[in-house]
């Protein structure tokens, strides 16, 4: 038996023998903080992405395609060629989502 077992072992008899106590204490710990700064509020990302992090994704992006695009045309297997393809649809879509939250948060 490992040295962690114990410890769930020991989590699991204080579930079972006194589940108001312990849910209490998890409760205490996730939504009681004592100090009020420790919460993050939303970061707009406009304003800490730099200009030169902005040309290393588009870079890096342009990497991407070019990899998948390379892996579709190789691929000899069907299934293996849609799998690429569907995993290009994907990259293709979290691109838009990302230039459109780009735009987005510049007209606002």
């Amino acid at each position: 038996m490992e040295w962690y077992h114990y410890g769930v072992a020991v989590i699991f008899v204080i579930l079972i023998v006194s589940p108001v106590w312990f849910f209490s204490q998890v409760e205490k710990v996730l939504f009681e903080t004592p100090d009020p700064y420790l919460h993050v509020n939303f970061i707009n990302p406009n304003q800490i992405i730099k200009q030169e992090d902005v040309v290393d994704t588009l870079n890096r992006d342009e990497k991407v395609l070019d990899n998948l695009n390379r892996m579709i045309k190789t691929s000899k297997k069907k299934h293996v060629k849609q799998m690429w393809k569907i995993k290009k649809a994907e990259f293709e879509r979290e691109l838009r989502w990302r230039q459109h939250s780009v735009w987005y948060n510049h007209v606002s």
